[in-house]
């Protein structure tokens, strides 16, 4: 059943929806241990939408029970696939476990199975036990690999690190079980996404080499020669809801369409800290130097960012400040 062909391209878009995704219909969010499906739940949520979440850790399910309806079972449990049923959710996005990015790179087979098997696992349930849900993967940017030019939605994945090729594995998972189960799938495949509490993205990653732990030297590695499509939380939510509303199913790139080299971001980020830049940490982990994204199927859809780079990274470095603060 699972293909995972090396270079599928990703299918088109299907028709657009008759019936637009409503404050009525129901959602489900997988993962919110994943700080990005944790912002999100909260940015659905905000927009009036039902959100129930799913997390097994501890800490996590406090935090989430506080704002939403929680299943505390783990996507393997049968308990999980019980309450599935009993919810029958319109729309389930699924985020894969939060990456850690050296650890990832250094143990395949943690990444797969973070990412594929959990996906797998999901799929499976949501055939089972509610197989009118439209399942939407959070998937990467990660899976063209070197972009020398825009890649469209159309472009055919080439992935060069561990991140990239395990999200396309997943990809594939979702779209076999909507070709032969039927499964309403939506990939999204983002640029690094930022903002508040949000981590693993070259914004965190820099605000932690510049302003983490005192007396320490822990930093995290970036690729300063690389470039990346950058999007804030905030836009990523604009985008999910619109993506959401108006179409059924397809693959979606959710980025700003600019490309952005890290080193620029770097200096940016100095200036607003009022730091002197120094020499940044070289990443060590097989990654892709271009990313850029062609977004044109998005904005047709009507979005265009509202969080500028540098209002968002301003606002970044004062939760950081105010959160270590704290």
């Amino acid at each position: 059943m699972i293909s995972f062909k090396a270079n599928s391209p990703a299918p088109e878009s299907k028709a657009v929806s008759e019936r637009p995704l409503t404050a009525h219909h129901k959602l489900l969010i997988t993962g919110v241990e994943n700080s990005l499906a944790n912002f999100l739940a909260h940015g659905l949520y905000e927009l009036g939408k039902p959100v129930t979440v799913q997390a097994v850790n501890g800490e996590s399910i406090v935090a989430a029970a506080r704002n939403f309806p929680v299943i505390e079972y783990s996507l393997s449990d049968e308990r999980f696939a019980e309450a599935l049923a009993r919810l029958e959710p319109d729309v389930i996005i699924h985020a894969p476990a939060e990456p850690s990015r050296e650890p990832s790179a250094h143990w395949p087979m943690a990444a797969y199975n973070r990412i594929v098997e959990k996906t797998l696992m999901l799929c499976e349930a949501a055939r089972r036990h509610s197989p009118r849900s439209r399942v939407v993967l959070l998937s990467s940017a990660d899976v063209y690999g070197e972009c020398h030019s825009p890649a469209s939605e159309q472009t055919a994945p080439n992935p060069v690190s561990i991140q990239g090729r395990y999200m396309h594995m997943a990809e594939q998972v979702l779209k076999d079980y909507s070709e032969i189960h039927g499964l309403s799938a939506t990939v999204l495949r983002l640029g690094p996404v930022y903002g508040p509490a949000v981590v693993n993205n070259p914004v965190h990653d820099m605000v932690f080499t510049l302003l983490g732990p005192q007396g320490t030297n822990s930093t995290v590695g970036v690729k300063p020669s690389a470039t990346r499509d950058v999007i804030h939380a905030a836009d990523l939510v604009q985008a999910v809801s619109l993506i959401l509303g108006k179409t059924k199913e397809g693959t979606f790139n959710v980025g700003t369409g600019n490309s952005v080299p890290l080193l620029e971001l770097y200096s940016q980020l100095c200036a607003i800290l009022e730091l002197k830049p120094g020499s940044l940490p070289a990443s060590t982990i097989p990654e892709a130097s271009r990313q850029q994204l062609d977004v044109s199927k998005l904005t047709a859809l009507g979005f265009s960012p509202r969080v500028s780079l540098l209002e968002g990274m301003r606002g970044y470095a004062a939760w950081w400040s105010g959160s270590k603060a704290a």
